[in-house]
């Protein structure tokens, strides 16, 4: 049945009709694990939150100000100090590559993760589900699964136990999540955005990874390094433009609800929320 499935959608005029059924179909058999969701909604209303991004920019911030603050990681920063120093209530984690089993640097991140004494509350695919079961991730984590859709021309919900609205980066489903907990103002660090174009020339000297900690990790560095010579610029501005147009979006949602997001990341190419300088967040707490 998958493999005719696999066949229909490569013909045009089928797949529109064919796709929509078939994620339907998904989501039946896996509505009462996004039903258990239902817990997470408004659990922080009111509150403010802070999304940590891994760009570069990230070393010029005080991020001793952000303890007794709730904190969004993502990604790789779990094999950082910062991470250990903050322990962060939230990390997300979406891109494939990460859930890969025979990759041994992101698989062996997983396994890091999921040893800590006081491990976050994690968002992961649910499509990964099976990863984490296979090898006991989910009896150490508590795991919210997030099953996305592929496309949006608006954000008219954001509903965990449904079909969440796209992503492209995962401050995306950041974004999407804190909103979903209640939080009602939400700043950005580190979300640097200047990734966009990977090859400029020949230069080995190119910075291929953006992020804040790279020197600490050599091997994922490499790992990177060896994933962006496989894309084109074309390929990346398509991307980041996906990226900022569901920042967008989503801008467009929190204004409709009464939702403040705010960028306080120093620098970078994020233009769609309004900038506030991230000191004058604690004016208040260093009194």
């Amino acid at each position: 049945m998958n493999s005719i499935i696999k066949v229909i959608k490569n013909i045009p005029f089928l797949k529109t009709i064919v796709s929509p059924v078939s994620s339907f179909i998904h989501y039946l058999k896996v509505k009462d694990i996004l039903n258990e969701n239902k817990k997470y909604k408004d659990q922080y209303k009111g509150k403010r939150c802070f999304i940590i991004g891994n760009g570069p920019s990230l070393n010029k911030h005080d991020l001793n100000l952000l303890k007794g603050e709730y904190l969004f990681s993502v990604n790789s920063m779990t094999i950082t100090k910062e991470f250990d120093m903050l322990q962060p209530n939230f990390h997300v984690m979406v891109d494939s590559t990460r859930f890969d089993e025979n990759n041994k640097i992101f698989h062996q991140n997983m396994q890091d993760l999921a040893d800590k004494s006081n491990p976050p509350i994690c968002i992961f695919p649910i499509r990964f589900k099976s990863y984490f079961e296979k090898y006991g991730f989910d009896k150490k984590l508590e795991i919210i699964y997030v099953y996305p859709k592929t496309k949006t021309k608006q954000i008219k919900e954001i509903d965990f136990t449904k079909r969440v609205p796209p992503y492209q980066n995962v401050v995306n489903i950041a974004l999407y999540f804190a909103i979903y907990l209640g939080f009602s103002e939400i700043y950005l660090i580190g979300c640097d955005m200047t990734g966009v174009v990977v090859i400029y020339d020949e230069n080995e000297e190119v910075d291929y990874g953006g992020h804040f900690y790279e020197e600490k990790n050599k091997k994922e560095v490499k790992y990177m390094k060896e994933l962006h010579k496989e894309r084109s610029n074309e390929f990346m501005l398509k991307a980041y433009g996906f990226v900022f147009e569901l920042f967008r979006l989503t801008q467009d949602y929190a204004l409709k609800n009464n939702i403040k997001i705010y960028n306080a990341t120093k620098g970078g190419s994020l233009d769609v929320f309004p900038r506030i300088k991230y000191e004058k967040l604690f004016n208040e707490k260093n009194k």
